[in-house]
């Protein structure tokens, strides 16, 4: 392009700028009037309605809950001075309150309570819990129809405590004020850019001015310049073989550059996917300006933010603001250096939070200027790991010492039950001391299942089973789970229920987690369903169990219920929503059955309730043992030496009545050294012994499992039957891998210990 073109194009460029600034001009009072004055307005209803909400927010702190709807009796002497502070500080003409029916039944002009609010734009604020915001000029009738001297904004908003709406505020605020004031912004905005569109007419029309005068001058120039060609082209022709020296020496030049800006380009891709892929969040701050220029994906997830917000940051602000000492020392130490680890450091989340981090830097340089690398270690999750490891240790001595209450109580139980058996022998069965025996003995059976509780939560223990009807226990335990709460429970328990092979303590246990769970999520009452049926699984898919019969129990309760991103958490252990709540129950619970053979399910819908579902394998026996409710003169009774081992006097003395009532003799010793001394005597002597009873636990002294590997070098056909008040023990589990021939379970009944006795003397070699 010429000179001359380029001054032409330039004239036209100033032309159009004057025409545009004629046009803008002209449309300013437009755009005043059609968009900036109304978006003022809006402005102003927006900030009247926020404010209305507010003050109705206000308004609950002062106002009782009410248990239906907002009444009279709810304007109280406070409420009412609330109000009329309200009218100075926020500068409202009138305020207010409904009842949900539209009666006012407090307003700031008390001609107006009473009267009833029929409109249609009201009935959706009570009843759908919207707002309802209008501009009233001065000299025109409100929605309520009252004549307004000034300009106010009349606001509906409900009142509402939590989710529920109990009535309505209505309130006017007077605006006449603000009008003027957008007013007269809008007139001195107006006169300025006036002004400066007449400044920038002026500079045009004198820019165009001088433009023409270039013009002229140009023309004579050009004269000039045309004698001047001849030499400059002679200049170029020198010049160019120059250039043209310089063009070979400035390619090799180029191709160095590019050779380094590839290199340097791979260098830093490499260096972006490795701060991108990595695991930690990686923030860079320039070391100058202390701004941070650039962040990781794992640093935007930290800080819960977009690079955009991020980026431009000074690193003070992703801190709490109480901390800004410890992080403007860490900046002045040394090149490298990692945070100790007894100095907490936090960086704030968007949401405000505050994340626990551990924090390295060093100091590096990037593209020509010196930056600082942080990589910030979320330590969110080890302070969890951390919390649970303790609360798991502090459960583990919870553990420990109800597993050592349950031993204890089991002997007292044990010593209680034999002196009950052995008082029922010399009762009459048709006496009312024996009806007294028999209910202290089923007392006694009903504890004997609570330390089996304690015992379970303690060690978790391995199932002690047996062949038995769950029909009692079921209601038993949902009884004694409810006792004094107002919750029931509401039975079907199928008739003829196929016995199953289950440890009566720990199913009772489950029943007694799940009726627990229930009655929480029913704090205000109720009932609750227990059912017990019989089924057949003839498909895997429809439950997860070999085909087979099974006996299925289900709780169910009519509660709040469990929301969907808590169903596949709730059998976790720790995991509970409930502020006092161990996280224990269901777990244990599916523990429980699983080690059962069995599985436990749930089905929920949140708002209508939860239903637990057990499933236990029936039992192929047809025989349940017998009834326990029967006279004694029917016992077991046998011929032999008995080597009683137990470290409990009182055990000592009872068990052996008992075994000499039954015909035995009894020899006792109270620890292993002393049974198995005892137990050689009798070899030596030619009166072996026929039983040796231990008991599994001997504190200080050599317990069951200790004694009955020293008996069996001695003498391998040695008969023995292991006795313990843990009872979750796995050793009573799998007593037969220990070289036992019988357990006994503390406490025990004197049917109980004539049986087995039977059982193990009978044995064949």
């Amino acid at each position: 392009m010429t000179r001359k073109e380029h001054l032409m194009a330039r004239k036209r460029f100033l032309t159009s700028i004057l025409l545009i600034s004629i046009i803008a001009v002209l449309f300013l009072p437009v755009y005043t009037n059609l968009y900036l004055y109304p978006a003022f307005t809006k402005h102003l209803l927006a900030d009247a309605e926020d404010s209305a909400k507010q003050l109705a927010s206000h308004l609950a702190n002062y106002i009782k809950e009410p248990e239906n709807d907002l009444g009279y009796e709810h304007i109280t002497n406070d409420v009412m001075e609330e109000v009329n502070e309200m009218l100075v500080d926020f500068g409202c003409e009138k305020v207010k309150i409904f009842a949900p029916s539209g009666e006012i039944i407090y307003s700031t002009d008390p001609e107006d309570i009473g009267t009833i609010n029929t409109k249609d734009y009201f009935k959706p604020v009570v009843k759908e819990g919207t707002d309802y915001t209008t501009v009233v000029k001065k000299n025109n009738l409100t929605t309520e129809g009252r004549m307004v001297t000034v300009d106010v904004i009349e606001t509906y908003v409900p009142l509402m405590f939590g989710e529920r709406i109990v009535g309505a505020s209505e309130v006017y605020f007077e605006i006449t004020e603000h009008r003027k004031n957008i007013e007269t912004l809008v007139r001195q905005s107006s006169v300025i850019v006036i002004l400066i569109t007449t400044i920038l007419l002026m500079a045009v029309f004198s820019t165009l001015y001088r433009l023409n005068k270039s013009m002229l001058a140009r023309e004579q120039a050009e004269k000039e310049l045309s004698c001047h060609r001849d030499q400059l082209e002679e200049l170029i022709n020198e010049r160019t073989i120059e250039l043209r020296e310089a063009n070979i020496q400035l390619q090799a030049d180029i191709k160095k550059r590019q050779l380094a800006e590839k290199a340097l380009r791979e260098s830093e891709e490499k260096y972006r996917g490795l701060i991108e892929t990595a695991s930690e969040a990686i923030i860079v701050i320039d070391y100058e300006s202390r701004k941070i220029i650039d962040v990781n994906r794992k640093g935007l997830e930290l800080l819960g933010r977009s690079a955009d917000e991020i980026i431009g940051m000074h690193h003070s602000q992703i801190h709490p603001s109480d901390e800004t000492e410890k992080y403007t020392w860490l900046f002045k130490k040394s090149a490298t250096y990692l945070s100790p680890p007894d100095i907490a450091y936090h960086v704030l989340n968007k949401d405000g939070s505050r994340i626990p981090v551990e924090i390295s830097t060093s100091i590096m340089e990037l593209e020509g200027r010196k930056i600082i690398q942080g990589i910030f270690r979320d330590l969110r999750e080890k302070i969890k790991l951390e919390e649970e490891i303790q609360k798991a240790q502090r459960l583990e001595s919870a553990g420990v010492l109800a597993g050592g209450m349950a031993h204890d109580f089991n002997n007292l139980l044990t010593s209680i039950l034999g002196n009950v058996s052995l008082a029922k022998v010399f009762a009459d069965p048709e006496g009312k001391v024996y009806e007294r025996l028999t209910e202290t003995e089923k007392a006694v059976m009903r504890a004997k299942n609570l330390t089996q509780q304690l015992l379970t939560f303690a060690k978790g223990g391995v199932p002690v089973t047996r062949t038995v009807d769950l029909s009692d226990t079921i209601v038993e335990s949902a009884e004694f789970a409810l006792r004094g709460a107002i919750l029931k429970c509401v039975y079907q328990i199928a008739e003829n229920l196929w016995p199953v092979e289950a440890d009566l303590g720990q199913i009772s246990q489950v029943i007694h987690n799940l009726v627990i769970n229930a009655y929480h999520s029913m704090p205000n009452g109720g009932s609750c369903r227990v059912e017990a049926q019989n089924i057949l699984n003839r498909d895997a898919a429809s439950i997860p169990l070999p085909e087979g019969r099974y006996v299925k129990i289900s709780v169910q309760d009519f509660g709040s219920g469990i929301l969907p991103e808590h169903l596949n958490k709730i059998f976790d252990p720790f995991f509970t929503t409930k502020r006092s709540g161990t996280g224990l129950g269901l777990p244990t619970a599916y523990s429980i059955i699983k080690k059962h053979g069995g599985l436990l399910t749930v089905d929920s819908e949140v708002g209508k309730g939860s239903i637990f579902h057990i499933f236990l394998p029936a039992s192929d026996k047809t025989e349940l043992p017998a009834a326990k409710n029967k006279t004694y003169p029917g016992l077991i009774t046998g011929k032999g030496r008995i080597l009683l081992m137990d470290d409990e006097e009182f055990l000592l003395e009872m068990t052996t009545e008992l075994l000499q009532h039954l015909g035995y003799t009894v020899e006792t010793a109270k620890d292993g050294k002393e049974a198995l001394d005892l137990y050689k005597k009798g070899l030596t002597s030619g009166q072996k012994h026929t039983v040796v009873i231990m008991d599994l636990t001997i504190p200080g002294g050599m317990g069951g499992k200790e004694t009955i590997r020293e008996l069996k070098k001695i003498d391998p056909d040695a008969k023995t039957i292991v006795s313990s008040g843990y009872a979750t023990d796995p050793i009573l589990s799998n007593f037969k891998e220990y070289g036992f021939d019988a357990m006994l379970p503390k406490p025990y009944e004197v049917e109980e210990l004539a049986k087995i006795l039977h059982k193990v003397i009978h044995l064949s070699d």
